[in-house]
């Protein structure tokens, strides 16, 4: 496979672990210019550092043909969790200040981004740090790339984005994850339906082998929920969702009859968890 690792310049954690592929994972520079700054390469993979804020680099596509993106970047929170997160990206409602499209939601690489998420509880157990590794559910952009991705952050304030040791965990993560890419297991690919915004159902589950997390859609987007977004969930998870699991007690009754009757509709199969 074809990698694609996007950062930014406008994000701290993203250039530091830009910076680290280059000095220690042995990332070399190419003839090629984008966004004023050299595109880097490793074998099949290709390293960006774009001037625009990733969350908007719907453009892509046009200059790139990569068979995955990995996105590397900080994540925010007003709570100023200190952790290492992965997720996909999407919009639920009419609301696209944080990038992407109107109801849209971005192709997911589930079964890579299991991997790496796995791999990241490993570093962290490795070199004993107490950190939250956790999924996020879908949110923000970019939504409109062609191709499947995924983004693994630091979280979540300016001296976790500026602690190296969390960037490398990232930067080492994404380079073994590349590296194993042929050996792939997905279990059944599940699709995600309430809890909070750090998904901790989701999760747990993401750590066993039964299920494989796709999109993940949180209990404060569930009134937006219709058919058409459960398709976009099920059909732009990779590969195609099998399953949708509903956490049970992250939501309240009357959401969990609109939700199933939007699922019995779409006619994909649930499972409360």
């Amino acid at each position: 496979m074809k990698f694609c690792i996007v950062t930014s310049q406008k994000d701290i954690a993203g250039t530091n672990i830009f910076n680290l592929f280059i000095n220690k994972f042995g990332f070399s520079i190419t003839d090629e210019i984008f966004d004023n700054m050299p595109v880097y390469k490793k074998k099949d993979t290709i390293l960006l550092n774009c001037a625009e804020d990733i969350i908007y680099v719907d453009y892509l596509d046009k200059y790139f043909n990569p068979d995955v993106y990995i996105f590397a970047s900080r994540h925010k929170s007003e709570s100023e969790k200190s952790c290492l997160t992965i997720h996909t990206t999407g919009n639920w409602s009419e609301d696209v200040s944080h990038g992407g499209r109107v109801k849209e939601l971005s192709i997911f690489h589930s079964v890579l981004a299991k991997k790496a998420f796995r791999k990241l509880i490993l570093a962290t157990r490795k070199i004993g740090i107490k950190k939250d590794v956790c999924l996020e559910v879908t949110h923000h952009g970019p939504t409109s790339l062609k191709k499947p991705m995924f983004f693994i952050e630091v979280g979540s304030d300016e001296k976790e984005w500026q602690n190296i040791v969390n960037c490398e965990i990232i930067a080492s993560v994404i380079d073994e994850t590349i590296k194993e890419s042929e050996i792939l297991e997905k279990g059944k690919v599940a699709i995600g339906f309430g809890g909070p915004h750090y998904a901790p159902t989701f999760s747990r589950i993401e750590t066993e082998d039964e299920y494989t997390m796709g999109h993940i859609c949180p209990r404060y987007n569930v009134q937006h929920i219709d058919e058409g977004m459960i398709e976009q969930m099920i059909k732009k998870t990779f590969p195609v969702a099998e399953i949708a699991l509903i956490d049970w007690k992250g939501l309240k009754s009357d959401e969990r009859t609109h939700l199933i009757k939007k699922i019995e509709n779409v006619g994909i199969k649930y499972e409360r968890v």
